[in-house]
């Protein structure tokens, strides 16, 4: 059974913990860019 919300404050979930590091990441190129164009990486 998964939980959204807190049983303490009534709040979203958050997974304090970063995905795991793979070399062979398929994904990488998107959230990278993802991130820059929210701001987070300077251009």
């Amino acid at each position: 059974m998964r939980k959204d919300r807190c049983p303490v404050c009534g709040g979203p979930v958050v997974v304090p913990h970063p995905p795991r590091f793979s070399p062979d990441d398929r994904f990488l190129k998107y959230r990278y860019l993802m991130k820059k164009l929210a701001g987070e990486i300077p251009p």
